[in-house]
């Protein structure tokens, strides 16, 4: 018994172990998946701000341009206008869908990755719980004690000594009325 419990008293603490550094993990890549998100949004305003900014100087030249050739040809000017805007237009509807997917896509990325990593640790823990010592007992093993030891090559139980046998459900004492050799079996 001093042999089982000196081996699960290391798994239990095992077990707490893995669930907290369990915790700590999905905790920091939460934290992490928020910074990223916020850096992404701050990069993306921005870059959408110096989009719009480029937009307006670019669109305040047309406007130039377009007094001084109006007076020129008035109507090649209003094409070429209505081109350009609708060719800026189309750029930043195009950039902003860029962006958007962009963004759309790490979420996902993120979650498929904290998914995969929780499923790496679920299989941990069960390995774990797999080899705690009442797991074994449940599944059909014994542990038998001579004087409250397990039995083995240095403490063979003799004739006539009493062992206790122990399972999941239930704990019997026998007494030992013979020896049989294993070549015997």
């Amino acid at each position: 018994i001093q042999s089982f419990h000196d081996f699960s008293v290391p798994v239990n603490n095992a077990a707490k172990t893995l669930k907290q550094e369990a915790h700590a993990i999905l905790k920091e890549s939460n934290h992490q998946f928020k910074r990223t998100s916020e850096k992404f949004s701050s990069v993306a305003r921005r870059s959408l701000r110096e989009e719009h900014h480029q937009l307006l100087k670019t669109q305040t030249s047309l406007v130039h341009v377009s007094r001084d050739a109006l007076k020129t040809t008035n109507v090649s000017l209003q094409r070429t206008e209505r081109r350009g805007i609708t060719a800026f237009q189309g750029m930043l509807k195009k950039e902003a869908f860029t962006l958007q997917a962009l963004h759309d896509r790490i979420p996902m990325n993120v979650k498929s990755s904290l998914t995969r990593e929780e499923n790496k640790l679920n299989q941990l823990v069960n390995s774990v719980r797999l080899m705690d010592p009442i797991n074994v007992l449940k599944r059909g093993y014994s542990i038998t004690t001579l004087n409250k030891k397990s039995i083995g090559a240095n403490n063979r139980p003799v004739v006539g000594e009493k062992v206790i046998t122990r399972t999941a459900t239930f704990t019997v004492e026998s007494e030992i009325t013979r020896e049989i050799d294993p070549s015997d079996e």
